[in-house]
């Protein structure tokens, strides 16, 4: 047959029914010339499959869906003999294909902590030159025209034990029982701090903050200390409440200026300056836990003096301790249950904390005596003006010196008065000068006021004689005339 009418006659066979890399049309048609194929013959699909491996196709190619279930071809029944001797390429022995690694897959195992790991590979397509033909009907393909499929990979993960969950910090699980004692009055809280057990006490302070957005950021505002919280080795636990009091309670006060009884908590020195800020308490002996664990740990928790007291907790206690939304809520109206267990479970936990690093310094020989500059810190006038840059402006009289001032600074200075005596005397109301007096009314003036005028003497002559401590302990004697006047008696030291 003529070469022109082959090629005719080749493409037609080949362009309807394939994608075929153009380097291998020749080798196509030399093979179909081979054959010496006439025109008005079927030639179907399988059989174009073995005419491929006939022509030794090494180019990659695709089978194309065939829109035709055979191919218009013409050839003599005597060929196909020739064509069914032709080596099928899924049983070939060596099949002209491309040899292709596949990942081997990991051993399965039985074991329960096994995880099973699905990953897959993404398919790759291939593009028309890349194909490979394959018979129609086939029910396999060879491996470099299989879609990839997602390879399961079981990879046995060693088996570690599950710790099992602390539980939360409570008070009341310890030895011996607690007795929380919430208090509000003066005179109840003087009782009990005097019933306190002799040695080291834990303490806390609460106070409410107040969060709130200015022109160019959000910023928050502190009130003052609110709630004490008093801890000690017998299982007493005190929450007193005082911002409703008329004075910081004395012994109170005592004890947190008392530098034979050692405070212990966490930014201990922080809180010790707070009290200073607003009631004029100079604390003494203040331990800082973290400081502590510093010296009678070899493998602290943080290399830092100042460590969260719910990492101490959990390290040294093994328990979590709460420190849920709690704790910046209002410290200043009487106290919620959850307040109280909150406030209870905080100083408590401090003082439990002490007790576990006092253990291991016995463990490990280490006396604190030795070392306790390295935990203990003090407050005093000397703190610096970190404790003074608060705003708090003392009463400045623009009028000059005034006879009411004059009168309570004798009062106070000369005759010895008590604050309470001062207070009913100075008031012009309890002589009539406001009218006749009415039973129930109340005669006296503020103890605040009194405060204020006997200070407004003491700037406007600088030569009125006066003793600091005695003015501090007056001053002390009402709850808010510290923060007022605070800055003004520092500068006098």
């Amino acid at each position: 047959m003529p070469g022109g009418s082959i090629m005719s006659v080749s493409r037609r066979f080949v362009t309807p029914s394939l994608s075929l890399a153009p380097s291998r049309t020749a080798s196509l048609l030399m093979a179909l010339d081979s054959l010496n194929l006439q025109a008005g013959e079927i030639l179907g699909t399988e059989q174009v499959g073995r005419l491929l491996t006939l022509a030794d196709a090494k180019e990659e190619v695709e089978i194309a869906e065939p829109k035709m279930n055979s191919i218009e071809r013409i050839n003599p029944a005597s060929r196909l003999e020739v064509l069914a001797q032709i080596p099928h390429p899924r049983t070939s022995s060596k099949p002209r294909t491309r040899k292709t690694t596949s990942r081997p897959q990991a051993k399965k195992t039985t074991s329960r902590s096994q995880v099973k790991k699905i990953t897959s590979k993404p398919q790759v397509k291939k593009t028309s030159e890349e194909s490979r033909i394959m018979p129609t009907g086939s029910t396999s393909k060879p491996a470099e025209v299989q879609k990839a499929v997602p390879i399961i990979s079981i990879e046995a993960e060693q088996d570690q034990p599950v710790k099992d969950p602390l539980p939360f910090y409570s008070c009341k699980d310890y030895e011996p029982k607690p007795s929380i004692i919430y208090i509000k009055n003066e005179e109840e809280t003087n009782e009990m701090i005097n019933g306190l057990f002799t040695g080291p006490v834990a303490m806390d302070l609460e106070w409410r903050v107040t969060f709130y957005r200015t022109a160019e950021r959000n910023t928050k505002s502190e009130g003052k200390a609110a709630v004490v919280q008093i801890a000690d080795g017998a299982g007493l636990i005190l929450i007193i409440q005082v911002n409703g009091m008329r004075r910081f309670p004395e012994r109170l006060q005592a004890l947190i200026e008392n530098p034979k009884i050692a405070k212990v908590g966490v930014n201990i020195l922080n809180d010790g300056k707070k009290l200073f800020r607003d009631y004029g308490i100079m604390a003494k002996n203040l331990v800082e836990l973290g400081s502590v664990a510093l010296v009678v740990d070899p493998k602290p928790i943080a290399k830092r003096k100042i460590v969260s007291l719910a990492k101490l907790v959990e390290r040294y206690c093994g328990k979590i301790l709460d420190k849920g939304p709690v704790r910046i809520s209002d410290w200043e109206k009487p106290l919620s249950v959850s307040q109280r267990e909150y406030a209870a479970n905080d100083v408590h936990s401090s003082l439990m904390v002490y007790n576990e690093l006092l253990k291991l310094g016995e463990l490990y020989s280490c006396t604190l005596e030795d070392v306790s500059a390295q935990y203990t810190s003090e407050v005093g006038w000397s703190i610096g003006s970190g404790i003074l840059s608060t705003g708090s402006q003392s009463t400045q009289t623009q009028e000059g010196m005034q006879p009411r001032y004059l009168r309570a600074y004798e009062s106070w200075h000369q005759r010895g008065l008590s604050l309470e005596e001062m207070c009913l005397k100075l008031s012009l109301k309890s002589q009539g000068s406001y009218g006749p007096i009415v039973e129930g009314d109340d005669l006296a003036l503020k103890p605040g006021t009194v405060i204020s005028y006997i200070i407004a003497a003491l700037q406007n002559d600088s030569g009125l004689e006066y003793k600091l401590d005695k003015l501090v302990e007056l001053v002390q004697m009402d709850l808010d005339s510290w923060s007022r006047h605070r800055e003004w008696i520092v500068q006098q030291c």
